[in-house]
């Protein structure tokens, strides 16, 4: 024996088989292994091997050591199909959610006879035939139809999730994921390898020869490979601008240094799609806009260095003329799709093929701005927009689980008399500011009259000026005395500043601080009366008013003696005058 084959049958030896089940990961299966007839001891004791196993092992003799049994001996091959979870604490595969919906086929090859030890090193020399997933690896052939068996576990005696594969008897099969779950990730319909038995690695130096493997190819849930995240910073609430990122794996990678390159062909059907909620923003006139830049890399958030692609060379933005109709207690949203052009694809894969990016999910970064509409359609809703991304092209698609949801809460202003602060007072105007010191200086150039446009350009645009209305007019929506609601971002702090009182009152120059957005808020302003109708007197205390006007009735008495007095003494100074002459 050369020394290649004496490592094949002196040692246990696991290939890494079938593809890429998802941009997120692979998966592997320890799928051919062989020992030494006399060299590596057997461990037919052995019931439970591999980490974390779907079922227990069934162990027997080395497939060349049978004899007459070997044609008559048979296996199975089981497939647990499970969504990708790992534990937690253990970090291992979590195996707790079965997926329904795949199917797989099972071919036995036909020139392959694994009771001979020969055939096992045969085998062994097609190891990367067999590591590149090739549907005809070179000298091999295989049953023209196979078995098909599904995972829905509707049928009697199976379980969902599992697809199980019996009598088969010992040989080498090709496996293969003929039909992708619905929302799950696909193995790019490469097959992967698998012997009856298989031989696994026991204790110490001993090996299992068990003829009744399994395999836990894991399925991506592909709404976990986009997610969408909303920046409020800046912004307080309707008309304003909002920032959102879509985070999106590519459906494709590279698994290993030893692959073949993916090319740009592989990103063909592949796209990033914003869903927004139809008429809760006021797009520009040219849609591409909206987006601000996009980005590859890996990890989770955009970073420095990562690739930045170009508007119009690498990738275009188009807007669907028809909205995707409201269903299922969702709105109607609109579609906007960022589609890569020729050039756009091949960056993708390039650096999907880059060596620091190999074995992981390359991501895409897309930062988006849009404006928010008005208060009359947001009001105090949440606004929920969603990321998602197509792979294929006949197919809808695949929407995130973790969307952006931006909570809003409606804000008025009500103005009242400090009088009587249950009269309520129309023509009253405020602005809104993001800070104490901005809405100061507009109130002090207010009440100088000097500089107005000026110092208070700073003023929240989007609030503009909002006045106390005349009258109470449900058809319009209106309450004397109170503003227009504003839709504000739940939780969002500002500062409201009087800019004009209502006729007859004067206004208050204090900017006020609103903290407490967590639910529909109405700020109640109260104004001091100017003495033009003698209001100030009428604002004493009632209590005490009689001895008020008593205390004014003396007064009154004491300039009158005193009076009399003055025109008394007055006249005997006459009179003593004219004695004198």
């Amino acid at each position: 024996m050369n020394n290649f084959t004496k490592r094949c049958v002196a040692a246990f030896a696991s290939l890494t088989m079938a593809g890429t089940l998802c941009a997120a990961g692979a998966v592997t299966v320890s799928s051919i292994a062989w020992a030494s007839k006399p060299v590596v001891p057997q461990d037919t004791s052995k019931d439970n091997t591999g980490d974390n196993p779907s079922q227990p092992v069934e162990s027997g003799k080395a497939p060349w050591e049978l004899g007459d049994e070997a044609s008559t001996k048979t296996g199975s091959i089981t497939i647990y199909k499970w969504e990708d979870e790992v534990d937690s604490t253990s970090k291992k595969q979590l195996k707790k959610n079965p997926v329904k919906g795949a199917k797989f086929t099972v071919k036995k090859a036909t020139n392959i006879d694994l009771t001979k030890y020969s055939d096992w090193v045969t085998i062994a020399q097609k190891i990367n035939d067999f590591n590149a997933g090739k549907e005809k690896p070179d000298g091999i052939t295989f049953e023209d139809n196979g078995t098909e068996k599904d995972t829905d576990g509707t049928a009697t005696g199976t379980k969902a999730g599992v697809a199980k594969f019996d009598s088969l008897k010992i040989g080498l099969y090709q496996v293969k994921e003929t039909t992708v779950p619905k929302g799950y990730s696909a193995s790019e319909s490469k097959p992967f390898y698998i012997t009856i038995p298989m031989i696994e690695k026991g204790d110490g130096d001993k090996v299992v020869y068990n003829y009744n493997p399994s395999v836990d190819p894991k399925n991506k849930n592909l709404k976990k490979c986009v997610k969408k995240k909303a920046n409020t910073d800046g912004a307080i609430g309707a008309g304003d601008e909002v920032k959102y990122t879509i985070t999106s794996e590519l459906t494709k990678m590279k698994n290993s240094a030893t692959d073949t390159d993916l090319t740009a062909n592989d990103f063909d059907d592949y796209s990033v799609v914003d869903l927004a909620p139809a008429g809760y923003f006021k797009y520009p006139d040219d849609i591409s806009n909206v987006v601000k830049k996009v980005r590859l890399g890996i990890g989770n958030e955009a970073k420095a260095g990562d690739t930045e692609l170009t508007a119009t060379d690498d990738y275009t933005v188009a807007k669907d003329a028809n909205q995707i109709t409201a269903a299922g207690g969702d709105v109607a949203r609109d579609k906007i799709t960022i589609s890569f052009t020729p050039a756009g694809k091949g960056k993708l894969a390039t650096e999907a093929n880059k060596t620091d990016n190999v074995g992981k999910p390359v991501k895409v970064f897309v930062d988006l701005a849009f404006t928010l509409a008005d208060s009359t359609k947001i009001q105090n809703k949440t606004v929920e927009n969603k990321g998602a991304f197509t792979h294929k092209s006949d197919s809808s698609p695949i929407v995130g689980d973790e969307t952006a949801k931006i909570e809003f809460v409606k804000f008025s202003i009500k103005k009242v008399s400090a009088k009587d602060t249950t009269k309520t007072l129309p023509g009253a105007k405020f602005k809104m500011f993001d800070t104490e010191a901005a809405a100061k200086t507009c109130s002090d150039a207010i009440t100088s009259g000097s500089g107005v446009d000026t110092a208070c350009k700073t003023a929240h645009a989007s609030f503009d000026e909002k006045e106390t209305a005349e009258s109470t007019d449900s058809t319009k929506g209106t309450e004397k005395g109170v503003t227009q609601s504003y839709s504000v971002i739940k939780g969002k702090s500002f500062f409201i500043l009087e800019t004009e009182a209502p006729a007859g009152y004067i206004r208050d120059p204090e900017p006020v601080a609103v903290t407490d957005t967590n639910a529909d808020k109405e700020l109640t302003f109260k104004d001091v009366p100017d003495d033009s109708d003698k209001s100030w007197f009428n604002l004493l205390p009632k209590t005490g008013a009689a001895g008020v006007i008593l205390f004014a009735l003396a007064g009154v008495c004491f300039v009158v003696a005193g009076f009399v007095v003055y025109i008394h003494r007055r006249k005997k100074e006459e009179e003593q005058a004219k004695l004198r002459a």
